[in-house]
């Protein structure tokens, strides 16, 4: 988990007070609630009292959010007046950034990462003007380990460390997008005082992850691809504690 979080001011203090305790009811701007990690973090928060409105492109979308109790509202990240105006209208104190636009079966190939790649760098800047425009205090981010995709290591690497050079290759362009977005909230707080928090997530797995799916369909087949051969290691985690992290980055004060 990456913190870029200030020092909150005199006026923000009575809405950021507010995260102190865990009990009391806070509103969440949810973009990316039917997806893979955003529909546990939605059930998570409702289960929890807050009040959530997520962000969906498709009316399929917004019935499936209603299911689990959250409000819904209709959009696309990438047209900011639209996305302003929802924002805006929301008044959240917290917005959660979860926005991808993966296959339902797994990435096979390059040109299935394109849209999620904008929603990283475009997406990323639209939400975070949505989010100064609509009040927020704090935006929780979906990040990914993959920010440290270029480097060699030999030991375990802090959040503090600097990253390596991107990589060459097909991976490049979302190296490249997943830095824009943490480069992107650094500038927030440093320009704004926003508090905001990206966590650098592994790979998920579980029973609901498209991804998990489609490793044993090529384990199966014999086709499983292992990062640096048999020398490498991939940090993984269940699609439910990703969401326990995202929830505590929401609800605590004083994120670190």
């Amino acid at each position: 988990m990456v913190r870029y979080a200030a020092q909150i001011t005199t006026s923000q203090m009575s809405r950021a007070s507010r995260l102190t305790f865990q009990e009391v009811e806070m509103r969440m701007f949810v973009a990316g609630a039917t997806g893979t990690l955003g529909r546990p973090v939605v059930r998570a928060l409702v289960s929890r009292g807050h009040d959530v409105i997520g962000l969906t492109r498709t009316q399929e979308g917004a019935r499936r959010i209603k299911d689990m109790g959250a409000r819904a509202v209709v959009g696309n990240a990438l047209d900011a007046e639209r996305l302003k105006a929802l924002v805006v209208e929301a008044r959240p104190d917290v917005v959660v950034h979860l926005l991808t636009a993966l296959p339902p079966g797994g990435v096979t190939r390059k040109s299935q990462l394109r849209q999620t790649n904008e929603l990283r760098t475009a997406g990323t800047a639209n939400l975070i003007a949505a989010s100064l425009a609509g009040g927020a205090h704090r935006i929780v981010a979906e990040s990914f380990v993959g920010v440290y995709s270029g480097g060699s290591f030999s030991r375990p690497v802090s959040e503090d460390a600097p990253l390596p050079p991107p990589p060459e290759g097909p991976f490049r362009d979302t190296v490249l997008a997943l830095r824009s977005l943490e480069d992107q909230l650094r500038a927030a707080t440093a320009s704004s005082g926003i508090e905001t928090v990206a966590l650098r997530i592994g790979f998920l797995y579980g029973s609901d992850v498209p991804s998990t799916r489609l490793m044993i369909d090529q384990a199966r087949a014999g086709r499983l691809f292992l990062p640096a051969g048999l020398s490498g290691i991939a940090p993984f985690v269940h699609n439910d504690d990703a969401a326990a992290a995202i929830v505590a980055a929401i609800e605590r004060p004083n994120v670190s």
